[in-house]
């Protein structure tokens, strides 16, 4: 049932206004929406809800109502202390195995004919994460940490970048939402998690962490930190090394290089959409046609048949340790 139509159902309404009382911040906000619903409907004998406008007209105005009690929640989850879960590519193949930090293991099957996965880059020397490894079939194992941004600040730099977005709470420090999808392998499909129970599916029950969801392709959401060249931040210190999507020396590939992803030949529909803060809307291609931007280079480049993902290791960028 969608919520559109729980909203025309008497206990369904009930049940969704319930859900939401406990926060003091959207308890007002909930009042008048459900006061404006009942202005518009009648309560039959038994118990229906008959609207005085049509179906869709009613759809459309949970929908505006619904738009703001998003806005209101996001609010009030960042300033409070529910964990907000980003990923970082890890640049040793493993995470740290301490309670803050988690561990998701992806495995991408890529294009099985004449499979053309690679590191662009393959001269002794360049940079190859551990975090995202080529196998003798061309296909990726993925390493991606769990880390709580409340704990570790991201936020615009110089540089353009992108890390995992793992969190039920859609924004954070101004950074763009990006929903990536790769159209992967269609034969014998073996695009799965290969261990742990933590995932890219963004969890909004119990305690927060990002959960698994049998799919045939890699499909993940990022945060987008445009770059701002007054800012003098730099990335967090996590206490590891690690990756991010960014291509801050290009093309020097000092400790950075270009990860090519070969997808399905037959009927290829790889995109990603884009949503900035403040907006709920996902625009598809929003900077480019088919280039996410960061500063000095490409942080995510799509074809028919290809992704390129610039990865940049941290180790130049970073905090020094406290």
């Amino acid at each position: 049932m969608n919520l559109k139509s729980l909203f025309l159902k008497p206990i369904g309404l009930l049940c969704f206004l319930a859900a939401f009382s406990c926060s003091d911040n959207v308890t007002n906000d909930i009042e008048n929406i459900e006061e404006s619903i009942s202005e518009d409907v009648e309560i039959l004998a038994d118990g229906t809800i008959f609207p005085k406008e049509s179906v869709a007209e009613i759809a459309a105005r949970v929908d505006r109502e619904m738009s703001g009690i998003r806005a209101i929640r996001k609010t009030a989850a960042q300033s409070s202390s529910i964990p907000h879960y980003v990923g970082v590519i890890s640049a040793t193949g493993k995470c740290p195995r301490k309670e803050e930090f988690g561990e998701i293991r992806f495995y991408m099957d890529c294009e099985d004919n004449n499979p053309d996965t690679k590191y662009m880059k393959e001269e002794e020397g360049c940079y190859k994460s551990k975090g995202l490894e080529v196998d003798k079939y061309k296909n990726v194992t993925w390493v991606v940490c769990i880390v709580d941004a409340n704990k570790y600040q991201f936020r615009n730099m110089k540089y353009g970048y992108a890390i995992f977005d793992l969190s039920h709470i859609q924004y954070l420090n101004g950074a763009a939402e990006v929903f990536v999808h790769c159209d992967d392998e269609d034969r014998n499909n073996q695009t799965r998690y290969l261990s742990g129970s933590y995932g890219f599916e963004r969890n909004s029950s119990s305690s927060y962490w990002p959960t698994q969801i049998k799919r045939g392709n890699t499909e993940f959401w990022l945060y987008y930190f445009a770059p701002d060249t007054k800012s003098n931040y730099k990335l967090p210190n996590l206490g590891f090394e690690y990756d991010v999507f960014g291509n801050f020396d290009c093309c020097s590939y000092k400790e950075q290089n270009i990860l090519r992803t070969d997808s399905e030949d037959n009927n290829c529909n790889n995109y990603w959409e884009i949503c900035e803060q403040g907006t709920d809307k996902l625009r598809n291609n929003h900077f480019k046609e088919d280039h996410l931007f960061g500063s000095d280079g490409k942080i995510i480049k799509k074809d028919k048949g290809h992704f390129y993902f610039a990865i940049q290791s941290s180790h130049y960028y970073r905090e020094d340790i406290k």
